[in-house]
């Protein structure tokens, strides 16, 4: 049985678990299996590398968990204010914050060996290179950075014309990178920066994700999810079924090549995609976990305001998405 592991974080403070056989995702669904509440106020941001779980949120600290045994490890104390992006690469961990900086820490040692400073405003967004050479990070100075991770310092910044950008993507084979601009997301490509499309949605883009090469899931505040080509922008596909804003996306890649895309709601709804055909853009909804219909099953009590999906229970919004292959 080939199982994966799905993490959501929430205005509550709140992080919770579930797992998902792969295989046979439709019999058992999303299971609860934990939930961890270190953080003073909301999460916002999470990154998993295999090994460790870190969240980041306002309480501007980033907890460490060990991810097998589901216990918080530490805790990294730097920033100055809210934790916006947490990225893995390699031994190294990337965290953006309001603060105007990131930090480049050593996995293991858990050493802040580069402060990268140059950010007039906070930071919202950052995406590394496939190489691990290159950082991008955009913000509300409405500038795109790029900067030189094996020297820690800046290599060119450009203004943004459209405005700050709130995401910033690289795509898998690291040719090109996506900005999103509210209601918009422009693809350009990397050796001559030229736009080579845009997606334009009707209301604000929440989550931005590389389902494959030339194939990007797009949510936003429509309630639904468009699968756009990144060649020409069109839209191939449109997953409906959330009732409302889908706030972050997720993705488990199998061994086996099976493709499960994750989505959290404002509602309380997380949702699995089986993409059983890609190529076709063929995805079809295999299991539905709503916050209203169970409580902390298996834990020790329920908590009252929040629910096992972990969304706030006036607004239901939850705020980020990882998921990553359990080992067997």
């Amino acid at each position: 049985m080939e199982e994966a592991e799905v993490v959501v974080g929430s205005y509550e403070s709140l992080i919770q678990g579930f797992s998902i056989n792969t295989l046979e995702p439709e019999k058992k669904g999303l299971c609860s299996r934990y939930h961890e509440s270190d953080h003073t106020g909301s999460v916002r941001a999470l990154a998993c590398n295999g090994h460790y779980l870190t969240s980041g949120g306002v309480d501007e600290s980033i907890k460490l968990y060990d991810i097998r045994k589901h216990r918080e490890v530490g805790t990294l104390h730097q920033h100055g204010g809210s934790i916006t992006c947490l990225a893995f690469h390699g031994s190294h961990l990337f965290s953006a914050s309001e603060d105007r900086t990131i930090c480049m820490w050593k996995c293991g040692t858990w050493e802040c060996v580069h402060i990268l400073q140059g950010h007039r405003g906070p930071v919202t967004c950052v995406s590394v290179h496939p190489s691990g050479k290159l950082l991008l990070s955009v913000g509300k100075d409405r500038t795109l950075r790029t900067w030189n991770l094996l020297t820690g310092c800046p290599a060119y910044t450009q203004k943004l014309k459209e405005g700050a950008a709130e995401l910033v993507l690289w795509n898998r084979a690291g040719d090109q990178y996506s900005l999103s601009f509210r209601n918009r997301v422009s693809v350009y490509a990397l050796d001559s920066g030229a736009l080579v499309c845009s997606v334009e949605v009707e209301k604000q883009i929440t989550s931005i994700l590389y389902i494959k090469e030339q194939l990007m899931a797009v949510a936003s505040e429509l309630h639904s999810i468009g699968l756009h080509s990144t060649v020409d922008g069109k839209c191939l596909a449109r997953l409906e079924g959330h009732q409302s804003r889908v706030k972050a996306l997720g993705l488990i890649e199998t061994e086996v090549g099976n493709t499960i895309l994750v989505s959290a709601s404002s509602d309380g709804v997380v949702k699995a995609w089986r993409a059983a055909a890609v190529d076709n853009v063929v995805c079809s909804a295999i299991c539905v976990y709503v916050d209203h219909s169970v409580w902390f099953i298996n834990y020790h009590s329920a908590t009252n305001g929040v629910c096992v999906t972990c969304v706030l229970e006036r607004e239901r919004s939850s705020l980020c998405v990882v998921c990553r292959l359990l080992s067997p």
